[in-house]
């Protein structure tokens, strides 16, 4: 077994490897923003709702960093206007927007 010292207790397994990151892309950002708008918080049911698409763009993508993502793009005002807070009628999904769009929803 592989043990190291890690103050005063012991490591029982080897460190993990930290993850690669990757810079979202376009796509990435407006599949997220759309499912952010219907289903808000519950990143647990946008990760659910993108597996379930024709074409998932989520896939490399956690729930966590779906929520930093959002988080920073409210920091940075990134978001479109009124997106800021997301209104849900209770059981966490908003209401649907059209998807037609080729960019994000906010530059028409």
């Amino acid at each position: 077994m592989w043990k190291r010292p890690l103050g005063d207790r012991l490591r029982l397994s080897p460190p993990k490897a930290a993850r690669k990151r990757s810079k979202w892309a376009d796509h990435e950002v407006v599949r997220l923003v759309e499912l952010y708008h219907v289903y808000g918080n519950n990143w647990s049911r946008i990760k659910a709702a993108d597996e379930q698409a024709d074409q998932p763009l989520l896939h490399q993508r956690s729930q966590v960093d779906c929520k930093d993502k959002i988080r920073n793009m409210r920091r940075n005002g990134q978001l479109p206007p009124g997106e800021e807070t997301i209104l849900s009628d209770g059981d966490g999904r908003g209401d649907s927007i059209n998807d037609s769009h080729q960019g994000p929803p906010w530059q028409g």
